[in-house]
């Protein structure tokens, strides 16, 4: 099948750290380069346990955090105390050592039972607070080909791929997701001026692969033909 012709960087290193380094020297240098124009900016993170270790390894770089604003792409609606909560990885490897001045915007909301309930204060609290565009937004990618809580079984997966979608944040269940989950839609997403797929093993490489595909359903085929140029793929 032909694939699309996308002009995709791809980054491949065999030993996990140092593609860790690689990718949080790359988001650093994009920091660095959105701080000499604005005076603040935002970065869009995918918590899991695959970006762990790219998240100590920028903790470690000395950039001036206190204007910066981590987001989390999505979230699973469980309590930051869960091992599944996206914002408890992101706290206890990310906000320390260099970082920990960073502004965190975190999506959970304990008083809601659902994600339906917190969409429309998320989406209110994330405009009024949150510099855009994203400076840099890091994907993950599950072997469904799911990226963000796009899951292929979504309940709001056309909302979310929606190009005039006007809403930040969308709810997102999915039975194959587990949790309910609360995930950031497209648009903001592809507006980030630079976007970076983080993925490890030949499983995962070959979905990628696929994604890029002519006629490929799968979710992360959004991203790829959104971000385009400004797509960089760090692989094994």
């Amino acid at each position: 099948m032909p694939t699309r012709r996308a002009a995709i960087t791809e980054i491949r290193i065999a030993d996990p750290q140092e593609r860790a380094q690689a990718l949080a020297v790359f988001v650093a240098d994009k920091i660095i380069a959105e701080l000499k124009l604005h005076p603040t900016t935002s970065i869009a993170l995918s918590g899991g346990r695959t970006p762990s270790r790219f998240f100590r390894e920028l903790s470690e770089i000395e950039l001036p955090w206190e204007r910066v604003t981590v987001v989390l792409i999505d979230e699973r609606w469980v309590p930051e105390n869960s091992d599944r909560s996206n914002a408890r990885s992101i706290r206890e490897n990310l906000l320390k050592n260099q970082a920990k001045n960073a502004q965190f915007f975190e999506l959970f909301d304990p008083f809601s039972e659902r994600p339906e309930l917190a969409v429309f204060a998320l989406n209110q609290r994330f405009k009024a607070s949150v510099p855009q565009p994203f400076c840099c937004a890091v994907l993950g990618m599950g072997l469904d080909g799911h990226t963000a809580s796009w899951f292929p079984d979504g309940d709001h997966l056309e909302d979310a791929f929606h190009p005039n979608q006007q809403s930040i944040f969308l709810p997102m269940n999915a039975a194959t997701a587990g949790e309910p989950r609360m995930t950031l839609s497209l648009p903001p997403l592809a507006s980030s001026r630079a976007v970076a797929l983080l993925i490890e093993g030949r499983d995962k490489w070959q979905v990628y692969e696929a994604s890029k595909e002519i006629g490929s359903t799968l979710p992360f085929t959004q991203i790829i033909l959104s971000a385009g140029r400004r797509l960089t793929v760090f692989g094994d």
